[in-house]
């Protein structure tokens, strides 16, 4: 069991906690990017807003999802958290849990704190690395993450998971840099283990297309059986 995966934005404590405005923002630290935020235009009328944490790909590569998501999110009122990873790619991938684990809490627990998120609907999300370890933080703190999405995914490492958070899993045909059968084992893994998958196969290689992103996302915003 690896304690460093467990997540506890609820536990983070903010000094300011005022409220973003709504639209894209982007928080540095010093000159380097942390994170890309976008506040949907509803967020502050009172209303409870869903929100997807997506992680890119190794080298800050998102395939496309990002624009695609950011697309969806601001026609839906959904809560976008795009952080950047420490290194070149998550820490798993990189030997274990550790500053990249701790970063996504911080911001989670920032986010949390100055806006209504709807706490039924908070997923995680991620493209080929960031899908890797999408599934593998996600499923070990499904007491926090309702849905997991997995774009192109490599592998799911499964340590002690919590909880019974929808898997949607979706892969490309032709894909040279992760083969289908990455998505398709991780897929077939998981609803052995109980879990609730989708997987969505498409024509095209290491990529996200925006039908993908609108089947993900529709199923992340309608109701958990």
């Amino acid at each position: 069991m690896d304690d460093n995966a467990r997540l506890n934005p609820q536990a983070i404590d903010c000094e300011d906690v005022a409220a973003l405005p709504a639209g894209l923002h982007k928080l540095m630290l010093g000159d380097k990017l942390n994170a890309v935020i976008y506040i949907p235009s509803a967020a502050g009328r009172g209303r409870k807003i869903s929100l997807l944490c997506l992680l890119h790909g190794a080298f800050g590569k998102d395939g496309g999802a990002l624009s695609a998501v950011l697309a969806f999110a601001a026609q839906h009122c959904i809560a976008v958290l795009a952080p950047q990873a420490v290194g070149t790619s998550w820490d798993l991938l990189r030997g274990g849990y550790g500053p990249d684990a701790r970063c996504i809490e911080y911001l989670l627990g920032w986010l949390v704190q100055r806006h209504t998120i709807d706490l039924e609907r908070v997923a995680l999300g991620g493209f080929s690395d960031g899908a890797s370890y999408a599934l593998s933080l996600g499923l070990r703190n499904g007491d926090l993450f309702t849905d997991i999405i997995a774009f192109s995914p490599g592998f799911v490492h499964l340590d002690d998971p919590i909880g019974q958070p929808r898997v949607f899993i979706s892969h490309g045909s032709s894909d040279t840099i992760l083969p289908l059968s990455c998505g398709q084992e991780a897929a077939l893994r998981l609803s052995r283990e109980g879990y609730v998958v989708h997987f969505e196969q498409f024509a095209g290689g290491h990529l996200v297309p925006a039908k993908i992103v609108d089947i993900a996302l529709t199923r992340f915003l309608s109701s958990h059986p």
